[in-house]
Order: structure tokens, then sequence, then C-alpha cells
């Protein structure tokens, strides 16, 4: 807190909250939430939201939310939402969200939505949406290599287990948003 730490702020650990740190703000570690930390943030860890974190945000981890972490935006682990994590954003685990995650994205696991993350995007699972997930996609994975994605406004999961002695079809209903099975395909399935 050496230079314009404001009202009710707190900084712990050599160059913490060193410039600029907002109100109401907690760093704690070195270089933690060093340069701008906005009002009511909080940063844990070694270099967590070093340069430029915005107001209302959490960065907890080694170089969590390390550089420009959106508003309301969440980093946990190590170097995760690490540079320019888009607004009310969420990243859990290391490296996730790492580069250019979008806003109101989630991203969950190993390397999930690494860099390139679209806006309204959901990555769940090791290396999940790992490189440009699209704007509006889940991605469930659960697979040791990476899965990404091919287009907009699409789910995409892996595994899905094969069985060739069941009889059942997958529908998508358009009108509820649900996923659901039936045992054949007929036109008033098709056309809910």
């Amino acid at each position: 807190g050496q230079s314009n730490q404001g009202s009710n702020a707190v900084a712990i650990g050599i160059t913490a909250g060193q410039n600029n740190q907002g109100t109401n703000s907690v760093s704690i570690g070195p270089q933690s939430g060093q340069n701008n930390q906005g009002s009511q943030s909080i940063s844990i860890g070694s270099q967590s939201a070093q340069y430029g974190q915005a107001i209302q945000s959490i960065a907890i981890g080694l170089q969590a939310g390390y550089t420009a972490q959106g508003i309301t935006s969440i980093a946990i682990g190590t170097s995760a939402g690490y540079s320019a994590q888009g607004n009310s954003s969420i990243a859990i685990g290391n490296l996730a969200g790492y580069n250019s995650q979008g806003s109101q994205s989630v991203s969950i696991g190993y390397q999930a939505g690494l860099t390139g993350q679209g806006n309204y995007a959901i990555a769940i699972g090791n290396q999940a949406g790992q490189t440009n997930q699209d704007n509006n996609t889940i991605i469930l994975n659960a697979d040791s290599t990476g899965l990404s994605t091919s287009t907009q406004n699409a789910f995409y999961v892996n595994p899905i287990r094969n069985d060739d002695t069941q009889t059942k079809v997958l529908y998508y209903n358009t009108f509820t948003k649900e996923v659901v099975y039936g045992s054949t395909i007929n036109s008033q399935t098709l056309n809910r």
C-alpha cells in the first residue's frame, strides 16, 4: 500500500497493493495486487492480480488473474485467468482461462478454456475448450486429450459409451432445451 492506497484496504507482503489499491480491497502475498487493484477486490498469492485487477474480482493462487482481470471475475489456481480474463468470468484450475477468457464464461479443470475462450462459453474437464472455444458452447471432457469446438451454439461431450444392446435414441427438445431419449424416431418426437 505504498502509493495511493484506498481506505479500509489491506496489503500484506513485499510490494503488495503498492500502487493505486482500491477501497476495501485485500492483497496478500509478494506483488499481489501490486498495480491498480480495483475496489472491493481480493488477491491472495504471489503475483496474483499483479497488474490491473478490476472491481469486485477475486484472484487466488500463484499469478492468478495476473494482468487485466475483468470486473466481478474469479480466478483460482496457478495462472488461472492469467491474462485478459473477461468480465463476470470464472476460471478454476491450473492454467484455466489462461489467456483471453470471454465475458461470462466458465472454465474448470486443467487448461480448460486455456486460450481464446468465447463469450458465454462453458468448459469443464481436462483441456476442455483448450484453444479458441466458440461463443455460446458447452464442453464436457473426461478424456486425457483436449476437446475443442468447431462451431458456435453447440454442445460437446467426450466420452460417450457405445452400447449396441440398447434401442434408445437421444433427442433435443428445442422448446424446453432438454436432452431426452425415446425408443423410436417419429414425426411427433421430431416436431417438439
